[in-house]
């Protein structure tokens, strides 16, 4: 992924609603004007789509499905006529795949650059939920965004409802990225599928770092809600972390959850949630590099505002008991006190 030197040079700003309570969705606004971006607007801007995208996941075009995957990777070779028009057809194509009252109204940022130091094109998309911090700004005798106020609005540091995608150029070629501000640790469980996929048109890849980081966040979510002691959950987690570690080469939801769950009826549900959140059922290949760097690391925390962490192997090896009588709970830790940090 190439990022460095990521400078925007247009963009444009359309405006998508809520669905009302009747149910009949309002026609998006669509802008006929490029925003004029000062060099500040444009640095900082910049700086945070970069960062965004460090945290975003790779995707890839669901070739059975239609949407505006090629329409934003296209618009990057587009002259600016052809920008603006091209962009009200994503923005609209967008506006048709939200089908839900909780979508709340929001900005989208449609946007082409250069990046690296050959000054290669990329295409962006950022879709902005208004919130206390971000709020449209429209003109006094009209419904279109004023586009650089609201791009000064939407660079508050408290903005985080929002979604972007991004092709960037890798190896003669352009690879796709998704940031979904619900993402937590690439969790692609909990990205907005009227987004990636019904106004997109796209899948995750099942690269070997990308199904590792779903694999061990999907896994540790249904631990966590099927098993209400802690120890259990504890030798749980440290038996998710040895397979995630081990010298198997790929991942399988089937080969883990006869591994971990000596009950069949636990192991079928965990294969079925597993489905169910849109993880592979075939074994995926896994990189071993990024799975040596997995960590995972629990906390105890306790409603009188005590937590006690560390990593999952120290805790299941030394944790040998805990036990809770009224609101006192006991712990039984080997071990001495070394210091108070």
């Amino acid at each position: 992924m190439i990022l460095d030197n990521l400078v925007i040079t247009r963009m444009i700003i359309h405006e998508v609603f809520q669905i009302p309570d009747n149910g009949v969705k309002k026609s998006p606004v669509l802008s006929n004007q490029l925003v004029p971006l000062n060099e500040k607007i444009q640095k900082e801007l910049s700086t945070r789509i970069v960062d965004v995208i460090r945290k975003a996941i790779e995707i890839k075009k669901d070739d059975e499905i239609e949407g505006s995957y090629n329409h934003i990777l296209e618009i990057k070779d587009l002259d600016d006529n052809q920008f603006i028009e091209k962009s009200k057809i994503i923005v609209s194509l967008l506006a048709d795949a939200q089908n839900t009252r909780i979508i709340k109204d929001s900005a989208i940022f449609v946007m082409s650059g250069e990046v690296g130091f050959e000054n290669q094109k990329f295409s962006c998309l950022i879709k902005a939920e208004f919130d206390n911090s971000f709020q449209p700004v429209t003109e006094n005798d009209s419904n279109e965004i004023i586009g650089l106020e609201a791009v000064v609005s939407f660079l508050g540091k408290e903005q985080k409802l929002y979604k972007l995608v991004v092709f960037t150029p890798s190896n003669n070629a352009y690879k796709s990225y998704l940031f979904d501000s619900n993402l937590s640790f690439r969790n692609t469980a909990s990205a907005a599928k009227y987004f990636y996929k019904d106004f997109l048109g796209s899948e995750f890849s099942n690269q070997g770092g990308v199904a590792i980081q779903n694999f061990n966040n999907l896994t540790q979510i249904f631990i966590d809600s099927m098993f209400d002691d802690y120890i259990d959950k504890i030798r749980y987690l440290s038996i998710l972390l040895g397979y995630i570690r081990g010298t198997n080469n790929t991942l399988s939801i089937h080969d883990f959850s006869i591994q971990a769950f000596d009950n069949p009826e636990t192991s079928q549900e965990y294969i079925n949630f597993m489905l169910e959140n849109d993880f592979f059922e075939e074994s995926v290949p896994k990189d071993s590099e990024i799975a040596s760097k997995i960590q995972i690391k629990p906390k105890l925390k306790f409603n009188s505002g005590i937590s006690i962490s560390g990593n999952i192997n120290d805790i299941s090896s030394n944790l040998i008991s805990i036990s809770k009588d009224d609101c006192i709970t006991t712990l039984k830790i080997r071990g001495d006190i070394e210091v108070l940090k």
